[in-house]
């Protein structure tokens, strides 16, 4: 380590306790442990800089016999762990009360400008990020492969401050980063979406799998209202994309389409409310009670029927029968 401390050059020291305070100023060195301490000693303030050059020689403290030949871009700090062991960072704190302060506290913040004439902060920049990145076959990754990062959801002003989160992730087999889940500035947690609709606190786009769903108060499924069977075959019929489905007109020899590359399992509710009969075909390969989704299976009016995907492109039905009396 090297740099200037209270206006006193420091001279490189490796491999030994350097401690800094200024309580009286002064400069340690014992052998024993490889640290680094800086105190304000008695309240006071401590004062100094030490200036590095980012990623090309950052401050390192090491607790092994090497270190790395090239550290990641806008590198000030390195920390290098024995071999084996964790490299880990502690914070300690004392004192203060519930919600008083006392505790491990790790902040960042980021502006627009320079230090000397900072600027607001913008919509969607990063305001913290943490991010992974490893060894490859030939070399580290340039970019993270895993995120969490902390975000602003408008430009700053002392006044409006909203901020969301996102996690991030690669697939396998993939270099690809893409974002996975994102808490919005409104409480929404969208799982599969960047963006949110509607209220609902949970927002899953692409599917839930749970051995079991309690509840204290109702689940809502995807409703579609007054809607138009179409056309006089598939190639034209209505595509439904909800799972309740109430067809109020239907023109003789209309039809719609179930959706296509459910989840098994899923179930379909179709109200036909309209004034004639109607078809529902199934998409692609999908069979509907055995017959072919092409050909499809008819609907007559004043009739609801749940269909449910029982196998991969396979639809059973099960007719309800008419409105309740």
């Amino acid at each position: 380590m090297s740099g200037t401390v209270f206006g006193v050059p420091q001279a490189p020291i490796t491999g030994v306790e350097h401690v800094v305070t200024n309580d009286p100023p002064r400069r340690t060195t014992t052998g024993a442990i490889a640290a680094l301490a800086l105190s304000g000693g008695s309240g006071v303030p401590l004062g100094g800089t030490i200036n590095v050059t980012p990623a090309t020689a950052p401050l390192v403290i090491t607790g092994n016999s090497a270190v790395p030949d090239s550290f990641p871009q806008a590198t000030l700090l390195e920390l290098v762990s024995a071999n084996g062991q964790n490299a880990r960072i502690s914070l300690d704190a004392f004192g203060g009360g519930a919600g008083t302060g006392g505790s491990a506290l790790f902040a960042g913040r980021v502006a627009q400008g320079t230090p000397a004439a900072p600027t607001a902060v913008l919509a969607d920049q990063q305001i913290i990020l943490i991010t992974a990145l490893g060894y490859g076959a030939t070399g580290y990754t340039s970019a993270g492969k895993a995120t969490f990062a902390l975000k602003a959801a408008e430009q700053w002003t002392d006044s409006a401050q909203g901020t969301y989160q996102t996690w991030s992730v690669t697939a396998t087999g993939s270099t690809t980063l893409a974002e996975a889940m994102r808490l919005q500035n409104s409480g929404i947690l969208s799982i599969g979406a960047t963006a949110a609709s509607g209220t609902s606190k949970l927002q899953v786009t692409g599917g839930i799998s749970s051995d079991n769903i309690a509840t204290s108060g109702y689940v809502s499924e995807s409703t579609g209202n007054a809607l138009t069977a179409a056309g006089s075959s598939r190639t034209d019929a209505l595509a439904l994309t909800n799972q309740i489905n109430n067809i109020t007109t239907a023109a003789a020899s209309t039809g719609v389409i179930l959706p296509s590359s459910v989840a098994i399992g899923t179930i379909v509710t179709i109200f036909n409310a309209g004034a004639n009969a109607i078809k529902v075909y199934g998409a692609g390969s999908d069979t509907i009670d055995g017959v072919a989704g092409a050909t499809g299976v008819p609907l007559t009016n004043a009739k609801r029927c749940i269909y449910i995907a029982v196998a991969t492109a396979t639809w059973i039905s099960a007719q309800l029968g008419v409105v309740s009396a």
